[in-house]
């Protein structure tokens, strides 16, 4: 087992490099937006002067906004692909149907209200993920970034999961995998019994982590420079290409950061699936 420090690579990719990238980010595109780009050279200076207590109260704040971005981004960034593409674990053995967004409305007694409300909140994520839903609509992530194993594989695997079940004395009535979230008992007995590559494993999460949040710090920066651009807007005047530029070019980082955690997602899913694959007294 890697022994683990009380500060570890996750808390400065996850929480304190988004945070202080969201912090840095607004700073400069600010200065951007109300002075000039000759002025950004100055801000740099600035920060490099900042004292050691400036410092101490600026990684404070980066790591708590840090937080803040991992819960909000795993309500929306992560919500959004499980919702979207299925999770991992089920579409890489294509286990079940590929999931819909919004969920087929059912004209049942008490079912109708209920599939309404549940699409209202995911149409509530669509929105303030408009960049990314919209973007993917053109390059299409499912088909590019969410492949099923061959079913070579998806067949040993199975094999092999439900031979773990047995051995480790989980009784399950119906081997249904698509009823069940069989993926976390996969992933603690890969963990716990591979130590050479639980490095590789925390370097997954702390890399889709790290993704997922700039992701949704490109989202908020985006609203941001939305609104100001729509506040400004004055149809006496020409568009402030400044601001759209500013404004598409987020929405791109959005988009692209996404895709990138869609991908180590997928890998650090692959890696516990593989590891079963392998086990030889599985």
């Amino acid at each position: 087992m890697i022994k683990q420090s009380q500060f570890s690579i996750y808390d400065f990719l996850g929480y304190i490099i988004p945070g202080s990238t969201l912090i840095y980010s607004y700073i400069i595109i600010e200065k951007i937006n109300t002075d000039h780009f000759e002025s950004i050279e100055k801000t740099l200076k600035d920060f490099g002067n900042i004292n050691a207590e400036g410092i101490f109260i600026f990684i404070i704040c980066s790591y708590i906004i840090g937080h803040l971005l991992s819960f909000l981004s795993s309500l929306t960034i992560e919500k959004y692909s499980n919702l979207k593409y299925n999770y991992p674990s089920k579409y890489l053995l294509e286990i079940g149907e590929r999931s819909h967004y919004f969920k087929k409305i059912t004209f049942k007694k008490g079912k109708i209200t209920k599939d309404l409300k549940t699409n209202f909140w995911r149409l509530i994520i669509g929105i303030l993920l408009l960049p990314i839903y919209t973007i993917d609509l053109v390059f299409n992530v499912k088909k590019n970034y969410t492949k099923s194993l061959d079913p070579f594989l998806r067949d040993q695997i199975t094999l092999k999961i439900k031979r773990l079940l047995v051995k480790l004395k989980i009784e399950v009535s119906d081997f249904d995998l698509e009823k069940h979230d069989f993926h976390r008992i996969i992933l603690h007995h890969s963990f716990e019994k591979n130590t050479s590559h639980q490095f590789k494993m925390i370097n997954y999460v702390a890399l889709y982590g790290f993704l997922r949040n700039i992701s949704l710090t490109s989202i908020i920066l985006f609203w941001v420079y939305t609104y100001t651009g729509l506040k400004n807007f004055d149809f006496n005047n020409p568009i402030d290409v400044k601001i759209l530029t500013i404004v598409f070019i987020l929405g791109f980082i959005s988009f692209v950061s996404f895709v990138a955690f869609v991908k180590f997602y997928r890998r650090y899913t692959l890696e516990g699936l593989m590891l079963t694959l392998i086990d030889e007294e599985i």
